[in-house]
């Protein structure tokens, strides 16, 4: 199995996080990826040495002023052809399990999710010390795996801004 909750955990505890009210939609072609945010995101990178070798994370992610909301999307680049059809659902499991650990937290629910013709992972984590529980959906293309996260109070994950954000990720075409 894949070793990447180190590299979960850089986007989890050390992402710079901005804080803003203001909704950005974010259009990022160089990641090949857009998402609406509720508000101004900021972008951080950090890399990871795995079993794998070197991962690079980029991160754009915000806190909303109001509550203590937090939504990202973090591009995780693996090593070329770490990622094949024979591992994928293992790179899944550990990027789910992985997360909840960085975060201390536990997995309550994992279900596959569809994006266009890619079939990912939605995971919904309960971090029961911080009385927090995060949402987040992961999907692999290529040697790239693409997380979308909210983390806030209980009742977050099921909530019209976690959803509206979630749905709002699109993977660009090129």
């Amino acid at each position: 199995m894949l070793s990447i909750g180190r590299a979960l955990g850089a986007l989890f505890i050390a992402a710079s996080i901005a804080v803003g009210a203001h909704a950005e939609a974010l259009n990022a072609p160089q990641w090949k990826f857009s998402a609406t945010f509720p508000c101004q995101s900021e972008l951080s990178g950090d890399s990871t040495d795995t079993d794998i070798g070197k991962i690079a994370i980029t991160t754009y992610g915000c806190a909303t002023k109001d509550v203590d909301n937090y939504f990202a999307v973090a591009i995780s680049d693996y090593p070329l052809g770490s990622i094949k059809p024979d591992n994928i659902d293992s790179v899944y499991a550990g990027g789910v399990s992985g997360g909840a650990t960085a975060m201390g937290g536990t997995i309550r629910n994992v279900m596959p999710i569809t994006l266009g013709k890619i079939t990912g992972r939605e995971a919904i984590i309960d971090i029961p010390d911080k009385k927090l529980v995060a949402r987040t959906r992961l999907f692999i293309i290529g040697d790239r795996m693409y997380q979308v996260i909210v983390v806030g109070a209980p009742g977050i994950e099921t909530s019209k801004d976690c959803l509206d954000f979630l749905d709002s990720f699109k993977l660009l075409d090129g």
